[in-house]
């Protein structure tokens, strides 16, 4: 059995936790207390207060650009494959236009032709989904790092001139091998990005242990106790979805849970190389 929901948008998905905000009495809906609303530890949760996770998915997470662009400069983004614009002279014995030099010193290939030699990726869509789910013994800075390479190399493919689409997942398994999943698309093809919206989406460990905890304590009773969906509860071991549909880049629950900052470029070109992505010459 599989429990799916498909959201038509970030802020569709933030607007399912404000109404278990509204309708939460005291902490409680539908019978049961709600983690996303009373768990106070921040050094978990990433916030103190549901509250606070809802302004950081609204108005972004500074912090987290600033990480971002600490790391930015150790990827030479030019080197990446022949796609940034360069301008060369070729000289033959004909041409567009005359070089002068050339022509004062005799030679005869004296004929100019300005040539852009390699153009960027321009109208190719790179896909991808991201699993924000993670277990209880995943910390906080892990998922940073993770979130990070997956910023960095996005940003790197919008750089090359890459459209991207960007949907994040969260998905989990019960006891009775039951599975509740739901995606928010939270990037179309031609979107700008919000550097410190996306760094809050990807890289902040409130996405999860704050607002997708939300979203699951909106089910019914059935549903919540059947996953653990409350205070107390477990809320399921985290998984793979089984309805997700075609992306180039699909990036598992488990996958890039760093345990040092060094390892952000890496992990990073390692996405980059598996859309296709020459990235022996970036750093």
């Amino acid at each position: 059995m599989v429990y799916h929901r498909e959201f038509e948008s970030w802020l569709e998905f933030i607007q399912k936790v404000e109404w278990l905000k509204r309708e939460a009495v005291d902490g409680v809906h539908n019978g049961l207390r709600c983690n996303s609303i009373l768990r106070e530890d921040p050094s978990w949760t990433g916030t103190r207060t549901l509250n606070e996770a809802i302004d950081l998915a609204y108005d972004g997470w500074p912090k987290g650009r600033e990480f971002l662009t600490s790391l930015r400069d150790k990827i030479s983004i030019e080197k990446l494959l022949p796609h940034s614009r360069r301008i060369i002279e070729e000289c033959d014995v004909s041409g567009d236009e005359p070089n002068i030099d050339l022509f004062l010193a005799g030679e005869p290939e004296h004929m100019s032709t300005l040539i852009e030699p390699a153009q960027r990726e321009g109208g190719k869509l790179v896909r991808i989904a991201v699993n924000r789910s993670v277990t209880h013994r995943v910390y906080p800075q892990q998922i940073g790092r993770k979130g990070m390479a997956i910023l960095l190399a996005m940003e790197t493919l919008i750089m090359l001139g890459y459209s991207l689409e960007l949907t994040i997942v969260v998905a989990c398994r019960n006891d009775y091998r039951e599975v509740h999943e739901f995606t928010v698309p939270v990037l179309h093809a031609g979107d700008p990005i919000s550097l410190d919206t996306f760094a809050f989406m990807l890289m902040h460990t409130a996405v999860h242990r704050r607002l997708s905890f939300a979203v699951k304590e909106t089910e019914s009773r059935e549903i919540r106790e059947r996953f653990e969906f409350h205070s107390g509860g477990d809320f399921s071991s985290s998984c793979e979805p089984r309805r997700l549909g075609e992306y180039d880049l699909v990036l598992k629950w488990d996958e890039g849970l760093l345990d040092y900052d060094s390892e952000v470029v890496p992990l990073a070109l390692s996405f980059l190389k598996r859309v296709g992505i020459d990235t022996s010459q970036a750093v």
